[in-house]
């Protein structure tokens, strides 16, 4: 099992938060993470490495600059 990435926010004292990120995001959800506009990026990341994946086990070798669109 692979170590969750870590919260990338400053704290008050100048380091950094050590809460994991929430899943497909790189803050946690004490430092926006459960915002609209951060849980929407993270759906669409998520759709899109999907997308990717869904094409990888097809064997097809196409450039795609929406892989969402793709499908």
């Amino acid at each position: 099992m692979s170590t969750p990435q870590l919260c990338g926010a400053k704290t008050r004292a100048g380091g950094t938060c050590k809460k994991p990120a929430m899943i497909a995001q790189a803050r946690c959800s004490l430092h926006g993470g459960k915002t609209p506009s951060a849980l929407a990026a993270a759906q669409h990341r998520l759709a899109e490495q999907a997308a990717r994946r869904t094409l990888a086990d097809l064997g097809e070798v196409v450039p795609v600059t929406d892989p969402v669109g793709a499908l």
